[in-house]
């Protein structure tokens, strides 16, 4: 097979893989057919260097699309200048390019004692090249969570836009019932209550308190809660990650404020940030608040940080370049102690998670009663990463056997 050939047969397959991410709801099935050019091409391959090569420039063409949405990201959201955005970039596409040559060698040398069944072996050696990108994909960033499997990046799995088709999801939901016995069909929500969206807008992160607390003000009222079809209804309104980006605790007439349009039947959780001083020191963390009957009855503390948004990791601390993309001039947040429930009623209880810790923290299944509500913070990602990370809920759902509302700046729903 000529270089050209190759080529072209690499193409294809990248082409058919990213064209099913970017138009999932229309062309995701195509997914399900870009490894037969790869595996066509790994057929004729004759030597390890010839593998990794082809693993590698595949790599290149999948990820230099697919990872955009980090560009777009470095240039719109963070410090960095164009040229440190663009190496960033650069980087993160040789990096996982590097990682799919790997496999492509892997794949060559195990297959030379398969006689029969390599296209099949073929799916099982990709299943697993996907699964420890999902698991410890980015262990470079955050060398010490590799043993805890917190160290992935979930967003290349294939099954990303099948979710995008019900039947594909019955399918999954079918087979995670007879294999492991997990039933998600249950209800998203007790029939006495009724969740309503507070929708933010980015101009809270440049107020104060004080003005940040009175558009809320606003946003709560326009919601007419106190109307009287809903007096015998609870309530629960949710608003997501960030939304009131100051330290709710701290002493102010806000929850007053708030509670003029806040019916003693309506539960507030709003996404903010905390403070708790040890020592000589103050630690910040994300956190979600429970509003109800004019106080807070319980708050929560996000227990996964994002590498160099939310904290530095050790190692790279010592590069002055990593304080200048998200954290220059801001204070870096601590994890939390652990997961709490909100318990609204005996028999509904709510599971908080916010942003990352839902895509890249294991989480355990959960009892009967519990429903999870995630907080994300989705301003800062382009629309095709947006429904990547939907899509990914959906099948988190289906595994974990739970219902998840997914509560972003732009939408609200259950999964």
């Amino acid at each position: 097979m000529s270089p050209i050939s190759i080529f072209f047969y690499l193409l294809l397959s990248a082409f058919l893989y990213q064209l099913a991410f970017f138009l999932p709801e229309y062309l995701g099935f195509l997914v399900l057919f870009f490894w037969i050019p790869l595996f066509f091409v790994f057929k004729k391959i004759n030597s390890s260097s010839m593998a990794f090569r082809a693993g590698f420039v595949w790599g290149i063409l999948s990820y230099i699309p697919h990872c955009f949405w980090l560009l777009i990201l470095l240039l719109t959201k963070s410090e960095a200048t164009w040229l440190l955005a663009t190496a960033i970039y650069t980087f993160v596409i040789f990096y996982f390019s590097l990682s799919a040559g790997i496999w492509g060698i892997v794949y060559y040398k195990v297959s030379k004692s398969f006689k029969v069944g390599r296209a099949l072996f073929f799916l099982i050696t990709m299943y697993g090249y996907f699964y420890f990108l999902d698991k410890y994909g980015l262990w470079i960033v955050s060398y010490e969570n590799i043993k805890k499997g917190i160290g992935g990046y979930p967003f290349f799995s294939p099954l990303i836009p099948l979710a995008s088709f019900k039947l594909f999801l019955r399918g999954f939901s079918l087979v995670y019932f007879l294999i492991f016995g997990v039933d998600c069909r249950v209800n998203k929500l007790p029939m006495a209550y009724k969740i309503f969206h507070l929708q933010p807008d980015e101009n809270f992160y440049r107020n104060s308190p004080e003005v940040a607390g009175q558009r809320i003000y606003h946003k709560l009222a326009a919601l007419d809660l106190n109307n009287i079809k809903y007096k015998e209804t609870k309530l629960i309104v949710v608003a997501p990650e960030s939304t009131f980006p100051f330290d709710l605790n701290a002493p102010s007439e806000i929850i007053d404020l708030w509670s003029c349009v806040l019916p003693k039947n309506s539960h507030l959780l709003i996404g903010g940030v905390s403070s708790k001083r040890e020592e000589k020191r103050v630690k910040w963390f994300q956190s979600i608040y429970e509003v109800n009957a004019g106080r807070i009855i319980n708050s929560y503390d996000k227990n996964h940080l994002i590498p160099f948004v939310e904290n530095q990791p050790k190692f790279w601390k010592k590069f002055n370049f990593s304080s200048q993309l998200f954290l220059l001039n801001k204070r870096e947040l601590s994890k939390g102690c652990g997961s709490i429930d909100f318990q609204i009623s005996d028999q509904f209880h709510i599971s908080p998670k916010i942003c990352s810790e839902i895509f890249f923290l294991p989480l355990e299944r959960l009892n009967g009663k519990n429903c999870i509500f995630a907080f994300i913070n989705d301003s800062w990602f382009i629309s095709s990463f947006r429904f990547w990370m939907k899509n990914y809920l959906k099948l988190l759902s289906i595994r974990l056997g739970r219902p998840i509302l997914y509560i972003g700046f732009n939408d609200c729903f259950f999964v």
